[in-house]
């Protein structure tokens, strides 16, 4: 790569004055617009590094309120994303001085024929950035919410859509061949049954992306199945099981994340209940039907009477 960028320098708008005059990096309006999707997507281009110029009482100074706080997080788990497919975590550093320089690719202003960006290089870092709808956009939402959203109000995507930066993440893996690690856990939740399910169908029919899907493949019979690559671990589906059987727990495989294929959660089967006589559909913890499950034995009691 002799004329091209190994390493990267990323600086906020409210630094770039100071930063320009050693580096020659990517100027965003804060650097806590920077995704940990997006971080993985510029590494997965080749880049040795990704340099970025952070100075915590700068920060402190800043009228982003949080803006701090977001980029650490992201930085966070940028490096654990990183871990998780092989690369050293170190490679997102941080340089709190204008006299620090990365030490190739980047350093310094370059001259014409030094450290020349290609083309197709800066084509796809503003690509991502299109993707994501605009920078500005993306740091507005992340860092201050978005607009007339209730605090705690959870993401709404039309059914079947995946993320944009769910899906600069699934490019950027597969374009790393991060298939060969595959076994490796990741930093996103993964789904599981862990208790009773009757196959009621809310947690499927309420998934804001579509993720969830639910089957009857013979009468009594059902299947709960998920995409694991659009699941953005949003909880809402484990909020509205009545059984709460649902459970979210870190560590999704990225086979899991990178599978085309749907994945089999849990599978029911048609049920004579023990209590009261009725069929019902349940999976390999439930022994009751739900009625008899919430009333007990009271259900055959008030039959008897």
């Amino acid at each position: 790569m002799a004329n091209d960028v190994t390493e990267m320098v990323m600086y906020c708008r409210y630094r770039a004055s100071e930063a320009k005059r050693c580096w020659q990096g990517l100027e965003v309006p804060c650097l806590g617009s920077i995704s940990p999707e997006v971080m993985v997507a510029i590494m997965a281009e080749g880049m040795e590094s990704i340099n970025f110029f952070y100075r915590p009482q700068a920060c402190a100074d800043c009228s982003v309120t949080g803006g701090e706080d977001v980029f650490l997080d992201n930085l966070a788990r940028g490096r654990i994303w990183l871990r998780t497919v092989g690369i050293e975590e170190d490679r997102l550093k941080l340089l709190n001085d204008a006299g620090q320089a990365p030490k190739s690719g980047v350093s310094g202003r370059p001259s014409n024929k030094d450290h020349l960006v290609n083309e197709s290089r800066r084509e796809f870092f503003t690509s991502i950035f299109k993707g994501l709808r605009q920078v500005p956009a993306t740091m507005v939402d992340e860092v201050l919410g978005p607009a007339h959203q209730p605090s705690g109000e959870k993401p709404v995507f039309q059914v079947g859509e995946v993320p944009e930066k769910r899906r600069v993440l699934l490019g950027a893996l597969n374009k790393m061949e991060a298939e060969v690690l595959a076994q490796k856990p990741t930093p996103l939740l993964q789904v599981s049954v862990q208790d009773k399910c009757y196959f009621c169908g809310a947690c499927a029919r309420l998934c804001p992306t579509g993720a969830l899907e639910m089957d009857s493949k013979e009468e009594g019979t059902a299947e709960l199945c998920i995409h694991d690559a659009w699941c953005t671990g949003c909880g809402l589906c484990a909020d509205v099981c009545f059984e709460r059987a649902l459970v979210l727990e870190k560590g999704l495989p990225l086979a899991y994340l990178l599978s085309l294929e749907r994945r089999l959660l849990d599978s029911g089967l048609a049920k004579t209940c023990p209590e009261c006589g009725d069929l019902f559909t349940g999976n390999a913890h439930a022994g009751m039907c739900m009625r008899c499950t919430m009333l007990g034995g009271r259900v055959e009691m008030m039959r008897e009477n």
